[in-house]
C-alpha cells in the first residue's frame, strides 16, 4: 500500500514539474564558475552562512534598532527564529525594509521553513543522533555529521537551486504553464534601466528551456503511450 502511495506521489510530482517552466535571471556579485558543494551538509552550512550575513546587513543597512548576534545563529532553527522576530519587530514599530531586501528576506524565511519541514522526516535526521535533524543540527560541524538519507532527487534539485540563488536578487523571471499562460516579472530598478545584454541572455535561456521542456513532454507522452499500447 505504501509502495503504491509513493509511486502515485512520484507521478504527481513529475507531472507538476512538466506542467510549469520557470526561468530566473540573477545578477550575482563576485560570480565564479564553482559548482555547489557535493555534500548536502556542506551546501547547507554555506547557504546558512550567507543568509546570516545577509540578515546582519539588512539590519544595519535599514537602521533597525534590532538586537542580532551572529554567534547565536548557528542553526536553521536559530535563523528562522531571528527572521520571525525581525518581522514582529517591523510590525510592532510599523516600519519597512527596502523592497529588494524584503524579497530576499521572504526567500530566507521560506527556505528555513522548507528545512524545518524536511527535519520532520527520518531521512533528514542525523546519523547516530535521531533527536537532531537538519533543522536543529549545529551547521559548523558539517564535516562531522551525515544525514541519514537518501535525499529525494527533487528536493536535492531545490536545495541546489536555493544555493545558486543565494542572497542575490532576481532581475527577470519568466514562468510558463503548459496551458499557454505566461507570467513575466522584471525587478523595478532593472526595468527603469535595463541592460540589453542581460535581456538577450534571458530571452535566449527562455527559448532553450522551452525547447528542452518540449522534448521532455514529448518523451513523457511517448512513454505513457507505449505503456497503454502494451496493456491493450
Amino acid at each position: 500500500m505504501a509502495a503504491n502511495s509513493n509511486k502515485k506521489n512520484a507521478i504527481v510530482s513529475i507531472l507538476e514539474d512538466l506542467t510549469h517552466l520557470q526561468i530566473d535571471t540573477i545578477i550575482k556579485k563576485g560570480m565564479t564558475a564553482a559548482n555547489p558543494p557535493d555534500r548536502i551538509e556542506e551546501l547547507l552550512f554555506r547557504l546558512h552562512a550567507r543568509y546570516v550575513c545577509k540578515l546582519k546587513n539588512i539590519i544595519v543597512d535599514n537602521d533597525f534598532d534590532f538586537s542580532f548576534k551572529v554567534a547565536e545563529c548557528l542553526r536553521f532553527s536559530d535563523l528562522l527564529l531571528q527572521l520571525k522576530s525581525l518581522q514582529t519587530y517591523m510590525d510592532d514599530h510599523n516600519i519597512w525594509m527596502e523592497d529588494t531586501d524584503y524579497m530576499v528576506f521572504l526567500r530566507m524565511i521560506s527556505f528555513c521553513q522548507f528545512i524545518e519541514s524536511l527535519g520532520l522526516r527520518e531521512e533528514y535526521k542525523i546519523k547516530g543522533d535521531p533527536k537532531i535533524s537538519v533543522f536543529t543540527v549545529l551547521l559548523s560541524t558539517y564535516d562531522t555529521f551525515t544525514l541519514k538519507g537518501p535525499v529525494d532527487p527533487k528536493e536535492l534539485t531545490k536545495l541546489k537551486r536555493s544555493y545558486d540563488l543565494g542572497i542575490e536578487k532576481i532581475v527577470m523571471q519568466t514562468r510558463i504553464g503548459i496551458g499557454g499562460d505566461i507570467v513575466s516579472r522584471i525587478e523595478e530598478d532593472f526595468a527603469n534601466k535595463p541592460h540589453q545584454l542581460i535581456v538577450d541572455i534571458h530571452d535566449k535561456h527562455t527559448k532553450l528551456s522551452i525547447d528542452y521542456w518540449n522534448s521532455l513532454i514529448n518523451t513523457a507522452v511517448k512513454i505513457v503511450g507505449d505503456i497503454f499500447k502494451s496493456k491493450s
